[in-house]
């Protein structure tokens, strides 16, 4: 999101001069795409725009199927810059570190957790689905925002076939470690029921893989959609995991489940250098590959009933180090889908400027929201109640203002 009304954009010219230069597409106001959010009042005559690669997503803000949630970031309590220079407010640990921000965006924690806010979610409703090993589903390698106290992340491959990798390997080494078919023997043993294990170990591994591969049989005797929707995505690794969730989407009835959380995942956003290169083509492929899916869900009639979410470890420094940015702390994200409050923008987007009261130093942002604060109405939109909520978001009761963007 780029500040677009004349003395705003200027400023922001102004200080990533060395960097802007060196757009291929320029980010001259000319160039941008300006969105007109009907709240635009609240930012006192400020005006946003987006980026030209993100044509499609500009077409579902202003259609009023997509909004923008401003200066989002891990809190532990509210926070202003005052608080923030005089250490009197606990903050999250380990800030600005990739792995404890993007454990904290998932869980709640710095890294070491073990539950991620989808997986508790999906814990709320997972008995309501007969196809329970569907209800989190995951398409990338990380799969710790679906991990939950009783739901296990169930793993879509984009190439179709969910596999279980332990089983192909244990087949294949079979032949040449005889110290391995013992364990195969009773394992298949267990699979047709003929055995009870003494051992606890045997027993918990044998009914996790007899309940994935139960799982996948199920999955491929799903109807085959790949012909009708392969050539609506794009062939980036993003546009084909958003291919697969929406096929799944597409079969919620033949797998047995009426709520459903997924997760998937785009890297190289820690743009310290080449950022010109490379941050417009990871746009690009952000915004068409959640066109598609948008397109997609639109004509299945099933736009009112999934909403699309974007999270990041954090957002980028204002300031530059020359051909790049370092790590920030809140940032601005999209939401997407028919039940979304759209053309409107939530939360806040501090001025492209220093020394503001949101401004950690460097024009890294203290967030205005918490991850919470956005995570909560997509929760109350899910269907869980506040028992559920208080579950999954344990630290939301710290925060007394909420967005109602859905």
């Amino acid at each position: 999101v780029i500040p677009y009304d004349q003395t705003s954009h200027t400023q922001y010219q102004q200080i990533r001069a060395e960097l802007a230069g060196q757009y291929s597409r320029t980010r001259n106001r000319a160039s941008l795409l300006e969105i007109n959010p009907i709240n635009d009042a609240a930012f006192g005559g400020r005006r946003f725009a987006l980026p030209p690669e993100m044509a499609g997503i500009h077409g579902l803000f202003e259609s009023g199927n997509a909004a923008v949630v401003g200066n989002v970031g891990p809190l532990l309590e509210p926070l202003a810059r005052s608080e923030w220079e005089n250490e009197t407010v606990v903050t999250p640990a380990r800030l600005f570190s990739h792995n404890d921000q993007q454990s904290t965006w998932l869980t709640g924690s710095p890294e070491g957790a073990v539950t991620g806010w989808g997986g508790r979610i999906a814990d709320a409703v997972h008995s309501s689905n007969t196809g329970e090993a569907f209800t989190n589903v995951s398409t990338f390698a990380s799969d710790l925002f679906l991990a939950g106290n009783r739901a296990v992340p169930y793993h879509v491959d984009i190439n179709g076939d969910p596999g279980i990798e332990l089983l192909a390997e244990l087949e294949a080494d079979a032949a040449s470690d005889a110290s391995l078919l013992p364990v195969l023997s009773q394992l298949q043993q267990h699979f047709s029921g003929q055995t009870e294990s003494a051992h606890l170990l045997e027993r918990d591994l044998a009914s996790r893989m007899n309940a994935a591969k139960t799982a996948n049989d199920r999955y491929r005797q799903a109807p085959d959609l790949s012909a009708t929707l392969t050539n609506r995505f794009p062939r980036t690794y993003l546009g084909q995991q958003l291919r697969a969730i929406a096929e799944t989407v597409s079969q919620h009835g033949h797998l047995g489940v009426n709520r459903q959380v997924f997760f998937a995942g785009l890297g190289e956003f820690d743009t310290h250098a080449r950022q010109a290169a490379v941050l417009p083509r990871l746009q690009q492929e952000l915004n068409d590959a959640i066109t598609a899916f948008n397109s997609v869900m639109m004509s299945l009639g099933l736009n009112d009933q999934v909403t699309l979410f974007t999270a990041s470890d954090f957002g980028r420094t204002l300031s530059i180090n020359g051909d790049g940015t370092d790590h920030g702390w809140g940032a601005h994200h999209f939401v997407t889908g028919g039940a979304v409050n759209g053309r409107q923008i939530y939360g806040d987007i501090p001025p492209a400027e220093f020394n503001h009261s949101q401004d950690a130093g460097n024009g890294r942002l203290i967030p205005t929201l918490a991850v919470e604060q956005m995570l909560e109405p997509l929760t109350r939109w899910f269907g869980l109640d506040d028992n559920d909520i208080a579950t999954a978001l344990p630290r939301l009761q710290r925060f007394s203002s909420r967005v109602d963007f859905i």
